[in-house]
C-alpha cells in the first residue's frame, strides 16, 4: 500500500479500494479467462510483482484513468 500512497496524482485511497475490488489484495490472482493478472488485474503483461504490479497500475492509470478498472465499478464506484 505505501508504494501506491507515493504516487500523489492519483487518489490513492480509491486506488487501495480498485485494488482490493480487483484482486482481494492476492498479487498471485490470474483470471482464468482474460489472463488479467496480479493486485491490480492489469490484462497485459500485468506482473505477479506486487511492486511491479503497482508501477504497471500507475503507468495504465496515466493513459487510461480510472476507466482501466471500469468492469469493477459496481465494486469501488
Amino acid at each position: 500500500k505505501q508504494l501506491v500512497y507515493s504516487y500523489h496524482d492519483w487518489n490513492a485511497a480509491l486506488m487501495i479500494q480498485i485494488s482490493w475490488c480487483e484482486s482481494r489484495w492476492e498479487s498471485w490472482v490470474v483470471e482464468s479467462h482474460s489472463g488479467a493478472a496480479g493486485l491490480f488485474q492489469i490484462l497485459v503483461g500485468g506482473s505477479l510483482d506486487p511492486l511491479t504490479n503497482v508501477r504497471q497500475a500507475h503507468a495504465l492509470w496515466l493513459i487510461q484513468g480510472y476507466g482501466a478498472w471500469s468492469a469493477s465499478e459496481s465494486c469501488w464506484g
